[in-house]
């Protein structure tokens, strides 16, 4: 969470700063307005600005792709009727990627919605991203935490499906209740 917030925040930052800090300025220039920001500070919290509801989402996302994996894992592993030691089919380990997926993106989709509002010029969305993310249920409803969710679900299910089908660490089916460690 760190490491991402520390290094992916910044360059998520210059990646969509016309869509999230301009809105319709279609001559918004990242280094431009960075340049603005007089002392080094000021400069670090632009960089930086979001990066609390940043963290929080990453956290979010990794504790629930952690306590999720296992369970999905074990459950789409029974409904294909495997056995310890069997070979786990693509279409098995692709529906765990997915289902995990989806998982992950539900849980952390209203921080990812806090971060994106806190970097809106003037953005009145500021402050503890819980506070912000309750607040903004009650002022906007279901749409403050689900808004882009289809975009978002299918960009994590998408990212998880190929990361889960090329780096899967077992090819078959581990015994039941053991871990092996190499």
């Amino acid at each position: 969470s760190s490491a991402d917030t520390a290094i992916g925040g910044p360059l998520e930052r210059l990646a969509t700063y016309r869509a999230t800090s301009q809105g319709h300025n279609k001559n918004a220039n990242f280094l431009t307005e960075l340049k603005k920001h007089g002392n080094s500070m000021d400069k670090f919290k632009f960089i930086y600005q979001g990066s609390s509801a940043s963290f929080l989402k990453t956290g979010v996302g990794f504790f629930t792709l952690f306590a999720t994996s296992a369970p999905i894992q074990k459950s789409i592993n029974n409904a294909f009727g495997l056995q310890p030691g069997d070979k786990i089919p693509l279409s098995a380990s692709a529906l765990t990627a997915l289902s995990t997926g989806f998982a992950v993106a539900l849980t952390s989709s209203p921080l990812d919605i806090t971060k994106t509002l806190a970097q809106a010029p003037r953005s009145e969305h500021t402050g503890n991203p819980t506070s912000v993310v309750i607040n903004n249920i009650k002022t906007m409803g279901l749409k403050a935490v689900t808004t882009g969710l289809p975009a978002k679900i299918l960009m994590t299910v998408l990212g998880w499906g190929l990361v889960n089908i090329v780096t899967q660490q077992t090819k078959k089916v581990p015994e039941h209740n053991t871990y092996q460690y190499k």
